[in-house]
């Protein structure tokens, strides 16, 4: 069996959670329950940081985003358009050097702007993947 995606999940069953702010693992799962009802995926979590992709798969992908919900469009697209995703278990942890670059504000804003749209791609059955000619 192959997969055109593998996704790695701390909330995946054997995946963890290391000393993460309460606020941010309800950020994560809040937005990874919206992103899964509306993919109608069983995929845990739509933001990790790690995943790996069939050489083929983004090259048509018509997707909007470039920031830090870049990952999670992708992720839904690919899903929406029956792409095989594999999800497998992770650690995640506190960061303990350094400082992330990401602004929780903007993001939280730019997800609801990913959210509309998603919901306006499954409405309207559009299709996400354009074909070349």
């Amino acid at each position: 069996k192959y997969y055109d995606v593998v996704t790695a999940s701390p909330l995946n069953p054997g995946g963890k959670i290391k000393d993460l702010p309460l606020h941010r693992l309800f950020l994560s799962k809040s937005i990874s329950l919206i992103y899964k009802t509306i993919s109608g995926s069983n995929i845990n979590t739509f933001t990790c940081a790690f995943r790996a992709y069939r050489g083929n798969t983004l090259r048509n992908l018509d997707y909007k985003s470039d920031g830090f919900t870049c990952a999670a469009e992708i992720l839904i697209l690919l899903i929406l358009n029956n792409y095989r995703v594999k999800e497998v278990p992770s650690v995640l942890s506190n960061r303990k050097y350094g400082q992330s670059k990401m602004k929780i504000l903007s993001t939280i804003i730019d997800h609801l702007g990913l959210i509309s749209r998603l919901i306006r791609i499954r409405l309207t059955s559009r299709t996400v993947v354009n074909e070349k000619n």
